[in-house]
């Protein structure tokens, strides 16, 4: 019988493994990134919601 050939592997056991990975590996910039995402949605959302209230109540 042949001996079985274990292929190679490409990426470390850390990185193949998704249920390992945590929160605290994502780097500072991304947290940042998403936070300012985040309160840009907020504002820009609640300006829309005031600019409709005022259509609706001093426009019309």
């Amino acid at each position: 019988m042949k001996a079985e050939v274990q292929m190679s592997r490409r990426l470390p056991n850390y990185y193949r493994e998704p249920e390992l990975l945590h929160w605290s590996d994502l780097p500072k910039l991304v947290w940042i990134a998403f936070g300012v995402a985040l309160l840009i949605g907020l504002v820009s959302g609640a300006i829309w919601i005031g600019w409709k209230l005022l259509d609706l109540r001093v426009f019309h």
